[in-house]
């Protein structure tokens, strides 16, 4: 049976590249940061694409990533008010918003003014300890990065709002047995506040020149790992216990990939459906046009989707997996 969201064009997920620029330097990062800031351009295509949508929606999900999307906080700006706008005149569309950032630049101004533009939902990553996580999740031009994330943490804790945050924090050989540390730090710091939930997750190899292999961890070491860190965490109030059918039931999760109403928009203009793999030449499925039209490639949608008609719980779970196919276009 095909989930009835992932096919319901009442529903739009965007993922919105405002810029695949970042002023960090992750050793394990899978991105190549050619593509820089979104142009006027293309941000006026898409504000045109969201007002032609608009009518027919009940709900609008955008997810803004990068790079790091508060590198273009104008236009983060400007394409979320204009969301809300075309919410406020076609009613019953819901806005929903969340932001995957690395965290450095969420001082709590930035953070007041993405509420009050309803991003209530985000993902930051730490990696450890001070000294370990600054070894991994560096700044372009050098230096440690986890002392200012840390303190915007805090001062988000300390904001009396509804709003949700996502700490990943990436499990690797380099520096699995000084987590501990940072979960007993992230405890004193917010443990019980509901807001702030962990999610472990191994690096994996980005795939290109230079990358450390040696540091990924071996399928039966990341289970190992993982376990004993979850049942500190839920110790601890981190996480929340696991719910009988938990992630999505019987029918397995769903990638947001694998969905036909969910597209991440480049900053260039392009669509893709996976933000992971974005130098793939099958990922990229269409492309937004200048007067706010779209183009698909139908041959390429189907493939990123075929999980939902093959019933095929990993195809579901990550149609990244696939071979290339033939490439016809429609409109």
């Amino acid at each position: 049976m095909i989930p009835s969201d992932c096919l319901d064009p009442r529903r739009l997920h965007l993922v919105l590249m405002p810029t695949e620029a970042c002023h960090f330097r992750c050793t394990y990062c899978f991105e190549d940061f050619r593509l820089g800031r979104m142009p006027p351009g293309v941000v006026r295509a898409l504000k045109v694409w969201l007002e032609r949508r608009a009518p027919e929606l009940e709900l609008l999900q955008l997810s803004w990533f990068g790079g790091e999307p508060l590198l273009a906080m104008d236009l983060l700006e400007e394409v979320q008010a204009h969301a809300i706008e075309l919410a406020r005149r076609h009613p019953p569309l819901l806005v929903q918003a969340n932001l995957t950032t690395n965290g450095e630049r969420l001082e709590p101004e930035t953070f007041r003014r993405l509420l009050a533009l309803r991003v209530t939902d985000y993902q930051i990553t730490l990696d450890g300890p001070a000294d370990v996580h600054d070894r991994t999740r560096v700044l372009a031009g050098g230096g440690g990065t986890f002392a200012r994330i840390w303190a915007n943490l805090v001062a988000m804790h300390e904001v009396e709002a509804e709003f949700s945050v996502v700490l990943r924090v990436h499990v690797h050989r380099e520096n699995r047995q000084r987590l501990p540390e940072l979960l007993e730090r992230c405890s004193e710091a917010w443990g019980g506040d509901r807001r702030f939930r962990l999610s472990l997750k191994a690096i994996f190899d980005p795939g290109r020149p230079g990358f450390d292999a040696e540091s990924l961890l071996a399928p039966e070491e990341e289970t190992e790992a993982i376990d004993a860190l979850l049942v500190q965490a839920a110790e601890l109030e981190l996480v929340d216990p696991p719910r009988a059918g938990a992630p999505g039931g019987e029918r397995g999760p769903v990638c947001y990939a694998a969905k036909a109403n969910s597209f991440v928009v480049r900053s260039n203009g392009a669509l893709n459906k996976c933000s992971v793999a974005l130098s793939a030449a099958d990922n990229q499925v269409g492309r937004l046009n200048e007067d706010g039209t779209v183009t698909i490639d139908a041959a390429r949608m189907q493939h990123w989707m075929r999980g939902l008609f093959s019933g095929d719980a990993e195809e579901r779970r990550c149609p990244m997996a696939a071979r290339p196919v033939a490439s016809q276009t429609a409109r």
